[in-house]
């Protein structure tokens, strides 16, 4: 999308868009963590995190996370575990480590500016240098 096809859909707001789409992003892999707190009627759980119906079906693991949480008896959380400075090297870290996330991860990225960005990036460039056009 060009700056008039931009300043066109935005209006006054297209410089800063362009401004705020030209800082530096970094990218957090984040892990889920569901937490458990009751089980709909009829279903009982144990410490091991199985839950079980009246009529004996057992979940466990993702299975009863998402059948929890779709019942409104457990909360979602993401946890923040690593910074990466591109989303291909969280994405290739988050496979490698899957292991580690049972509930599942996630890449999540985000703007950042001024120092932190140049401590993080190695080669960050200034909004300033973005020329604007007319």
């Amino acid at each position: 999308m060009n700056y008039e096809k931009l300043r066109e859909a935005l209006g006054d707001r297209a410089e800063e868009f362009r401004r705020e789409c030209t800082r530096d992003v970094i990218f957090l892999l984040e892990s889920r963590r569901v937490h458990w707190f009751d089980v709909p009627a009829g279903w009982t759980w144990d410490a091991s995190h199985i839950i079980e119906d009246d009529t004996g079906r057992e979940l466990s693991g993702r299975e009863a996370d998402e059948f929890l949480l779709d019942c409104n008896c457990a909360l979602e959380a993401w946890n923040h575990v690593s910074v990466f400075g591109t989303r291909a090297e969280a994405e290739a870290f988050g496979v490698k480590t899957c292991y580690r996330y049972p509930s599942g991860w996630r890449v999540y990225g985000i703007c950042l500016d001024g120092l932190l960005a140049e401590a993080l990036r190695p080669d960050p460039v200034p909004v300033a240098a973005i020329p604007a056009e007319d």
